[in-house]
């Protein structure tokens, strides 16, 4: 039987090709559900554009690959040569994480060693329009 934990660090997510879309998060070990997923870094916090008709194609292609894009807009790293390993986590509408407030995730079940972890990304844009995300 696995073993699943309760505490996550930088050696508990790994990168790996998923069949959801180009690049996921797998878990490395088992994480037990309600377990506090430490996908960023807490002094590099998400940086929200609003979506608009102003930011340039280029830049909203860009955005598009590299950010987390909400009907509203996208939630996008501070530096870009620096991306953390939750701009990976791709969208479910049945996710095993979501987002309790700014980059604090949760795993809303028992996550299995290997299994990619997913979030909402609908859920984000309520945050945000709750304050619960700070938009930039």
């Amino acid at each position: 039987m696995e073993k699943r934990k309760n505490k996550t660090n930088q050696f508990s997510f790994r990168l790996a090709p998923s069949k959801i879309s180009g690049v996921g998060v797998f878990a490395a070990h088992g994480i037990k559900k309600g377990t506090t997923l430490n996908f960023f870094n807490r002094k590099m916090k998400p940086v929200f554009i609003p979506n608009s008709p102003k930011i340039p194609l280029l830049k909203k292609k860009f955005f598009r690959w590299f950010c987390v894009e909400t009907p509203k807009g996208f939630f996008c790293p501070r530096d870009f040569s620096q991306m953390e390993i939750g701009y990976y986590l791709n969208h479910s509408d049945q996710p095993n994480a979501f987002c309790v407030k700014d980059d604090a995730y949760r795993a809303s079940h028992d996550i299995k060693i290997n299994e990619e972890i997913t979030i909402n990304y609908k859920n984000l844009d309520q945050k945000a329009k709750q304050g619960l995300v700070r938009r930039f």
